[in-house]
């Protein structure tokens, strides 16, 4: 389970932003989200947030190549689920040329999903 208060922010591990690399790859991913990942030695961590408060989100966010290397993330399918509220989950979907998970997201609407 997420523990949020194991470290102090500064503390977390390393970050990678994952917005403009789906900008650029997916058109369903618009200006109004945003995408990034955190992760340390003992947890790995993607939040997205849909910024615009009328328009639902529903589109595929893509792992980036670096994201891919960084966290040696094998080939298959796996369920990962949304922990800051409990209420989503997913399937991560990693192939040998990129990973990505599906989005369904409601104005407003943030999660931070873990994967193992």
């Amino acid at each position: 389970m997420l523990n949020f208060t194991r470290k102090s922010p500064a503390l977390m591990g390393e970050y990678m932003e994952l917005h403009s690399f789906n900008r650029s790859q997916n058109p369903a991913y618009t200006n109004k989200a945003f995408a990034f990942a955190r992760w340390d030695e003992s947890q790995k961590l993607i939040v997205v947030t849909n910024f615009d408060e009328f328009q639902s989100v529903k589109t595929t966010l893509k792992l980036s190549p670096e994201l891919l290397k960084a966290w040696n993330l094998k080939a298959g399918e796996r369920e990962i689920k949304e922990v800051m509220f409990g209420k989503k989950k997913t399937t991560l979907r990693v192939t040998d040329t990129g990973a990505e998970i599906d989005l369904d997201f409601g104005p407003w609407e943030s999660a931070v999903f873990e994967v193992r």
